[in-house]
C-alpha cells in the first residue's frame, strides 16, 4: 500500500496494545489521582516558613496558646494537633498564628516561647512546633503524580510511535536468531520481559533488529520461528530503526 498507509482501526488497536497496554495508562492515572490527593492533604505547604524560622536572624517572645484541637491526620499512629496562639513581638502589637505538632504538647492558656522573624513577625511558630499539618516526610509526595505523569506521557508517545510505524514504516524480511528472557518482570506475574533479536536477510548490509516484549503471543511466535528458522517480517521506522514490530503477530 502506498505511504502513508490507511491503517484499519482493529489493526491499530492490536499494535498499540502490544507496545503500550491500557494498564499502563490506568496505572499512570492512578498514580496521578492518588498523588494529587495525598499532596493536597499531606504536603507540608509551609515548610519554607519553618526553614526561615530555623535561620539565625530570628527572635523569641513568650506567647500564649489560645486554642487546641485535634486534626483528622495521624503520623506514626499519633494524632496531629493544631494550636492557635498569640504573642507580642518586640516591635509592639499583637500577632496571632497557628502551628501543629504530632501528639499533644500544650494545653489551652499555657505560656509557650514563640520564634518569629524580626523583619516580619507574622512568620512565627511556637518553639518545638511546625507551620504545616504534615512534617518534612511529606516532601516526597509529589513523586507520585510525577511518576504517574511519566507513565502517561510514555503511554501516549508509544501509541503515537506505533501509529506512525504502521502508516510510514518499511517492511523487511529477517530470521529470528535469539529470544532471551531477562530478569526484569512487569506487574503481571509470570510475564518476563523478553528480548527478541532478528537478523535482516533481504539486504546485503544485513543488520539486526531488537524487540522487547512481554506479550505471550509475540514470544511464542518468535520461539517458533527461532526453532523452525522460517523467515519473519519486520515493520520498522527508517528514522528510528530500534522501533520495530512483527506485523504477523497482530
Amino acid at each position: 500500500m502506498p505511504l502513508p498507509r490507511r491503517v484499519p482501526k482493529e489493526l491499530l488497536r492490536a499494535a498499540q496494545r502490544q507496545r503500550a497496554p491500557v494498564t499502563l495508562a490506568v496505572i499512570g492515572g492512578g498514580f496521578v489521582a492518588l498523588g494529587a490527593i495525598l499532596v493536597g492533604l499531606l504536603f507540608p505547604w509551609n515548610y519554607a516558613r519553618d526553614r526561615q524560622l530555623a535561620a539565625t536572624d530570628t527572635a523569641s517572645a513568650l506567647g500564649r496558646v489560645l486554642t487546641v484541637a485535634d486534626t483528622h491526620l495521624t503520623i506514626s499512629k499519633r494524632r496531629v494537633v493544631r494550636y492557635e496562639f498569640s504573642f507580642e513581638p518586640a516591635a509592639g502589637g499583637t500577632i496571632q498564628g497557628e502551628c501543629f505538632t504530632t501528639g499533644r504538647r500544650w494545653l489551652e492558656g499555657m505560656a509557650v516561647p514563640v520564634r518569629y522573624r524580626t523583619e516580619d513577625p507574622a512568620v512565627c511558630c511556637l518553639a518545638g512546633a511546625r507551620s504545616s499539618k504534615s512534617d518534612a516526610s511529606g516532601m516526597f509526595l509529589p513523586l507520585f503524580p510525577f511518576l504517574g505523569g511519566i507513565f502517561l506521557v510514555w503511554f501516549r508517545a508509544a501509541r503515537s510511535r506505533v501509529r506512525r510505524l504502521l502508516e510510514h514504516g518499511l517492511l523487511a524480511e529477517a530470521l529470528v536468531i535469539a529470544v532471551v528472557a531477562s530478569a526484569l518482570q512487569p506487574s503481571r506475574a509470570g510475564r518476563n520481559v523478553h528480548k527478541i533479536t532478528v537478523r535482516r536477510t533481504d539486504s546485503p548490509s544485513g543488520g539486526n533488529f531488537r524487540l522487547r516484549t512481554t506479550q505471550t503471543e509475540v514470544i511464542d511466535f518468535a520461539l517458533d520461528r527461532l526453532e523452525t528458522q522460517q523467515p519473519v517480517y519486520v515493520l520498522y521506522d527508517p528514522a528510528q530503526p530500534k522501533i520495530a514490530i512483527l506485523p504477523e503477530t497482530l
